[in-house]
């Protein structure tokens, strides 16, 4: 468990805040972007459902970034009232769990996609649709790939020198 003075300073840090910004503003951007999609090509020939498959994802990440401003909004909250660890977790427990369980959703719907976007090609589908879909993949590998390293690397660090 995270002690009380490392949790208040958290939720105090303004990079915190601007890195759910920026995730807010990511994850809005491919909603739109795959709403666009699924509305340019939801008449076009498919070997696969992937026209439907982006229609779920748009409006999983669209509630994925409103529930990120309900995010931001609430750890606003605590910056303006007495930071404790009891007014933290109360203020931050619905939104986290609402985040749980929309990662969830997206997780089980990008397993769909991933089995979908197999199954058919650029020949089997409309090319701008599977350019779109493989581009969202190559995107979200390389995020995985850097959070990986970053991680691996940060572990590596010593925290403090011995003597």
């Amino acid at each position: 468990w995270v002690s009380n003075n490392t949790l208040a300073l958290a939720v105090a840090n303004p990079k915190i805040k601007i890195a759910i910004a920026l995730h807010t503003i990511t994850i809005f951007a491919w909603g739109v972007s795959f709403l666009y999609y699924h509305d340019a090509y939801k008449n076009e020939p498919c070997s696969s459902d992937l026209q439907y498959w982006c229609l779920l994802m748009g409006i999983g990440c669209l509630v994925d970034a409103g529930v990120m401003m309900i995010l931001l909004l609430a750890l606003a909250k605590i910056g303006n009232e007495q930071i404790t660890p009891q007014n933290i977790l109360k203020t931050l427990c619905c939104p986290l769990c609402l985040k749980s369980v929309i990662y969830s959703y997206l997780f089980v719907n990008s397993v769909i996609g991933m089995i979908w976007y197999t199954e058919t090609s650029a020949e089997l589908c409309a090319p701008e649709l599977y350019d779109f879909i493989r581009c969202f993949w190559i995107f979200w590998i390389v995020i995985a790939a850097f959070a990986l390293v970053t991680d691996c690397l940060t572990s590596m660090i010593p925290t403090r020198i011995l003597p």
